[in-house]
């Protein structure tokens, strides 16, 4: 790998970006780095906020500003993007696009803590809510692993340090392949990957069950040279799921709550299952277009060519 430039170099003086932000990698292998609720949560964050503080349809001008600044720096317009398109939570993306499409949001919101502030009230999105509301906040954290996988498809790595009564210490990593995109300006992406990633996990207990945010304390980052992020989380220990107050109300009629666990595990189940079936049949849509875009660029070219 090349030298790592200081976190402050960001991944926006790369110029154009240097993989396809979405339908397959050099390799020929599904792109599913960053899920689209990831980008829509940006997308949508910028527009309420510059509908805010600018007056109403000031932030859909700033999407479109940002989806043509998007696809200044995509050389390939079959991969050009549309708000649209960017707000569609099924579509999957690389890393590289979702890191300039995270420098560009900041930049456009005059704002460098804009992805922690977006990740807090944005990231967790309804689904990922519902499948923590039957847990106890140490049982959401102790499934951070499982839950990151719905943002991050094989592309961080999750892992659990540690979890006990108000207390939590997770880990996130960077794996090769996703380094690889971001190249010298690993640092600065991990940054902002780190930022939305422990923000989102500091909501959690507000989002899931109407409590405190956590606090959270950095204990490593990938930014200052670590080899992974790592963040103790704490909150009010007090803390009860869905599945241990029906256990509590239902001791007599529900032998120690494990029928209606197991009828809630089984419900989650179902729900990931038919996530997962929808998330493949986008996947295979965004192939469908580039597929389309290419072979009108090529019928088009051919057509100009025999013009002259």
């Amino acid at each position: 790998m090349s030298t790592l430039l200081p976190k402050h170099h960001r991944i926006l003086e790369k110029g154009l970006m240097e993989y396809p932000p979405f339908g397959v990698d050099e390799a020929g292998r599904k792109i599913r780095d960053v899920s689209g609720v990831t980008i829509r949560a940006n997308i949508e964050y910028l527009e309420e906020l510059l509908d805010r503080v600018r007056g109403p349809g000031s932030g859909a001008d700033m999407i479109d500003r940002l989806v043509s600044l998007l696809n200044g720096r995509i050389l390939d317009p079959t991969y050009h993007v549309t708000p649209d398109f960017l707000k569609n939570p099924w579509n999957s993306y690389s890393y590289e696009f979702a890191c300039f499409l995270g420098e560009f949001c900041s930049e456009l919101a005059g704002d460098p803590h804009f992805q922690s502030k977006m990740a807090r009230q944005k990231f967790l999105s309804p689904l990922v809510v519902a499948l923590g509301k039957p847990f106890s906040i140490a049982k959401i954290y102790e499934l951070f692993p499982h839950f990151g996988q719905k943002f991050a498809k094989d592309s961080l790595e999750f892992q659990v340090a540690a979890v006990m009564p108000g207390r939590a210490v997770l880990r996130m990593a960077i794996t090769e392949r996703v380094a690889r995109q971001f190249g010298p300006y690993l640092k600065a992406c991990a940054g902002l990957v780190c930022d939305a990633t422990k923000s989102a996990l500091a909501s959690a207990p507000e989002r899931i069950h109407g409590r405190l945010p956590a606090t959270v304390a950095d204990l490593s980052c990938i930014a200052a040279g670590d080899p992974c992020c790592e963040w103790e989380l704490t909150w009010d220990a007090e803390d009860t799921g869905f599945l241990s107050r029906v256990t509590s109300r239902r001791a007599q009629r529900l032998r120690n709550g494990r029928a209606e666990e197991h009828l809630v595990q089984d419900q989650l189940r179902e729900l990931e299952a038919r996530h997962e079936q929808l998330r493949e049949a986008y996947l295979d849509q965004q192939l469908t277009t580039v597929g389309r875009r290419r072979r009108l660029r090529d019928v088009t070219a051919l057509a100009d060519k025999s013009k002259s």
